[in-house]
């Protein structure tokens, strides 16, 4: 898959998850709306892998800017809260639903519960990090973060593609009307979870790391646009570090561009470069 951009892109590198086929069972189309979830948590670590290493740290301080190092660790804060929100519903409303199905084996649902435990310390450890140095941006290492991250990525990964599986093994074994009733609580428990202070965090980054390009067009997220319009006009601009939103891959309609923060790093070369050549 070409990336959307001739810079790096948060397409890698963790591949993304490719959309399965679809048929008429709900199963399928489970599968590919949560494989589409999935890849706005990729794009998400990809940005922050892709960009945080070009961040000055206080060790350097001719090249340090705090104000980077909040807008990186409020991003991943905000990127931690949308995957700790969509395995809350998960956990508490899909699972216990789709284990009830007629059909549905017992313990099925166990392994994806399991994988949630295996990375969760991680996730909390980076948010942990996050969180300490939005207060002490001085203290702030790439180096440590991204031992953090790279402690838990693979597990959460792995999980990505696996859950996607699981829905998929569903469709021989449990009626369609089922499934779909299941993934309609879920869709409804989503919704009715979306606290009014996630526009100033998880519906920023949730919508700057889709990609309605993808696979030649998809409309997901499924965001009314006066939601998309709250997010761009009001939260992304009244949150505390609305720099944050520089890192996104996409804009908040889900529209591929540069990673922002790589171009800005670019342009800080280039001018540096120039002014040497005018002095030289």
């Amino acid at each position: 898959m070409a990336s959307p951009t001739p810079l790096p892109w948060a397409d890698q590198p963790y591949a993304l998850l490719a959309t399965p086929p679809q048929n008429a069972h709900s199963a399928t189309i489970c599968a590919y709306e949560m494989t589409m979830a999935h890849n706005l948590f990729i794009r998400s670590t990809n940005s922050i892998l892709l960009q945080a290493p070009h961040i000055s740290d206080s060790t350097t301080p001719a090249t340090y800017n705090p104000d980077d190092v909040k807008d990186i660790l409020y991003y991943t804060s905000a990127f931690l809260k949308t995957v700790d929100h969509h395995h809350h519903v998960e956990e508490t409303v899909t699972f216990p639903l789709l284990a009830a199905v007629p059909g549905v084996p017992s313990g099925f649902l166990d392994p994806p519960v399991e994988q949630h435990r295996g990375f969760h310390d991680g996730v909390v450890e980076l948010q942990m990090y996050c969180t300490k140095h939005l207060a002490d941006a001085d203290g702030w290492r790439w180096a440590e973060m991204k031992r953090i991250i790279d402690a838990f990525a693979p597990a959460l990964m792995s999980h990505l593609t696996d859950e996607v599986e699981m829905l998929l093994k569903l469709e021989p074994l449990c009626e369609s009307a089922a499934v779909w009733q299941c993934w309609q609580a879920t869709e409804k428990a989503a919704l009715n979870d979306a606290r009014f202070s996630n526009l100033y965090d998880v519906f920023p980054c949730g919508l700057g790391s889709s990609d309605r390009s993808f696979e030649g067009g998809n409309k997901f997220p499924p965001a009314p646009a006066v939601l998309i319009y709250a997010v761009q006009y009001w939260g992304a601009k009244r949150c505390e570090r609305p720099g944050a939103w520089r890192f996104c891959p996409s804009d908040f309609w889900g529209r591929p561009r540069e990673l922002v923060f790589l171009r800005e790093v670019r342009e800080r070369e280039e001018a540096k470069v120039a002014e040497q050549g005018a002095t030289s």
